[in-house]
């Protein structure tokens, strides 16, 4: 499962960031300067539409996740609804407001007498119309991952990202329609590439639907929604302001290669939030699915692999920019020889920040997957005051030092919360190193993989019958169970007859009032009612033995999930 997100998530990660670039890049040589520091200012405005998108779709598609992981399809259709029309009701709302006091909206972030005021009063005219239905893409494309379909929207948003460029350049130099081009292309790109979606949708594969909810039950998940959401998306808002605030500061204090240095430094930091967005999204699709399952050791094995390739990535493109920062202003259209030497180590101090900051950011959203979404918001809150607190006594201590001590007393702070963090799971016995899970002591789950060989299915077998010993479970279910698990494993092989090189995983979890079986393998999807009634099966004694079985394809992974209630009495 991880392989089959992390190709298409690295993907994305390189081309949003490379459009986005290649966008400043155009608009910087086709049109000024003064366009590349338009797209800085408005920087705040796309990073707080993407906040509500993360607090209303985000925290209950994680929750959906979970319900989809436990089998509990209408409750996740019901999730899916909630979470679509909120934030597109959310999104509206806002965009109109923007359009009804769009002169006031436009002099926020610059003023009427200065030469970017032009470029921004037109620019966002026209690309303020994208985000009521980008409002329904961005939640279409979150679920669509979570049904398996993470290629085919990873597909549509490289696709859009590279046509962008090319209308781009078309628009301006063809077309000759400037700073408005520009905004259409990125409209007609993001919007009309979701075409691609269509075929799916109608075939009648797509596991969520838009259904009738209670208002009570609505106003409850919304509520769930916001509580898991929330972490994430105060850290996203409070950036969109300190932003607004960072811009307003450097125009005035500056001037125009001030705002260019620190324009070049937000389109880095896209990349690295792309990075860090991106393995989130893994986690959060993943992760939650794997904790709905209850496979707490999966989840493990997940946050330490995400974690260490985000590390290495991030590393790469802080030492690209710290070792190379000319050729960077170069690659954006200003000759290196016009950057003042001040100004490259600024840009430097900047860059340095990004890599503690998205690592902070990372670790308090794994936490609000595991569950913990409290501790995660306190973190993130100690996180934004350090911010704001270092851009405070930095602008207090003068204008000269606010390049110097903006980026190190914000780099210092988050590497401190860092190492308070990572001293807090060290030291508290509930958790473990990345984990962020507690240890439940009424669970103990087993995990065991084998060949689709027959000689491999006795050793599992007498593994399985140890672990069902030990977990002390009356007779009659102690039976059954082990007598449903040769069935189980016995059928696999037989119905395989050795297509498959690959190893199946049987997992095995005893908890306090239930036994659960859960049987993946890579294969195709079969009936579901053959599976119900038996026929599919070698024989009745699954269904006759266990009525809480169910059969489920999920991403090219058929999952067989067998529960045994404890507390029953036959």
């Amino acid at each position: 499962m991880f392989s089959s997100y992390i190709l298409s998530s690295i993907l994305v990660m390189m081309a949003v960031p490379i459009h986005e670039m290649t966008d400043g890049i155009l608009l910087n040589r086709a049109v000024s300067s003064d366009a590349l520091s338009m797209i800085a200012l408005l920087t705040p405005v796309n990073i707080f539409f993407f906040a509500i998108k993360t607090i209303l779709v985000t925290g209950l598609s994680i929750l959906t996740a979970k319900t989809f992981g436990a089998r509990d399809y209408n409750k996740a259709s019901q999730q899916f609804t909630v979470a679509v029309s909120a934030n597109t009701i959310a999104i509206a709302v806002l965009t109109g407001l923007a359009f009804l006091f769009f002169p006031q909206f436009v002099q926020l972030f610059c003023d009427a007498g200065s030469p970017i005021y032009p470029l921004l009063y037109d620019y966002a005219k026209i690309i303020l119309l994208q985000f009521p239905l980008l409002s329904i893409m961005s939640a279409l494309d979150t679920f669509m991952r979570l049904a398996g379909k993470a290629r085919l929207v990873s597909v549509t948003i490289i696709v859009s990202c590279f046509l962008n460029v090319v209308l781009t350049w078309v628009f301006l130099h063809i077309f000759h329609w400037g700073i408005q081009g520009a905004a259409m292309a990125t409209i007609i790109c993001a919007i009309g590439t979701k075409v691609a979606y269509v075929p799916y949708f109608i075939s009648g594969k797509f596991p969520f639907k838009f259904t009738r909810v209670k208002l009570s039950d609505y106003n409850r998940m919304l509520f769930q929604g916001i509580k898991i959401g929330s972490p994430c998306a105060l850290n996203e808002i409070v950036m969109s302001i300190i932003f607004f605030a960072t811009n307003d500061i450097i125009c005035a204090t500056q001037g125009t290669q001030g705002m260019f240095v620190w324009s070049v430094t937000l389109q880095l930091l896209s990349l690295t939030q792309m990075i860090s967005s991106g393995f989130i999204g893994i986690n959060q699709h993943i992760g939650a699915l794997l904790l709905g399952e209850n496979d707490n050791e999966g989840f493990r094995i997940l946050i330490r692999k995400s974690f260490k390739i985000q590390f290495m990535l991030l590393s790469a493109v802080v030492l690209l920019c710290v070792l190379c920062p000319t050729p960077i202003f170069q690659l954006f259209g200003k000759s290196a020889g016009n950057i003042h030497p001040q100004y490259v180590t600024y840009f430097t101090l900047g860059i340095l920040m990004m890599l503690p900051m998205r690592l902070i950011i990372s670790l308090t959203e794994t936490m609000n997957i595991g569950g913990h979404t409290g501790l995660s918001l306190l973190l993130n809150i100690l996180y934004l005051g350090a911010i704001f607190l270092a851009a405070y006594v930095s602008t207090m201590c003068g204008i000269g030092y606010f390049w110097w001590l903006l980026p190190i007393f914000q780099t210092l702070i988050l590497i401190a919360l860092m190492v308070t963090t990572t001293i807090i799971h060290l030291r508290n016995r509930y958790y473990s190193w990345f984990a962020l899970m507690p240890t439940m002591p009424d669970e103990v789950s087993m995990m065991l993989t084998a060949s689709y060989d027959t000689n491999e299915i006795k050793p599992m077998l007498d593994n399985i019958a140890k672990f069902l010993t030990i977990a002390e479970l009356p007779k009659e279910i102690e039976f059954h169970a082990n007598l449903i698990c040769e069935e189980l494993l016995y059928h696999i092989i037989a119905e395989q007859k050795s297509i498959h090189k690959g190893e199946f995983e049987m997992r095995l979890t005893d908890k306090a009032d239930e036994l659960i079986i859960i049987v993946k393998e890579i294969g195709m999807p079969r009936d579901l009612l053959g599976f119900s009634d038996g026929k599919s099966l070698s024989s009745n004694i699954i269904t006759a033995l266990a009525p809480k079985a169910k059969y489920d394809y999920y991403n090219g992974v058929c999952v067989v999930s067998i529960t045994f209630d404890k507390t029953m009495k036959r």
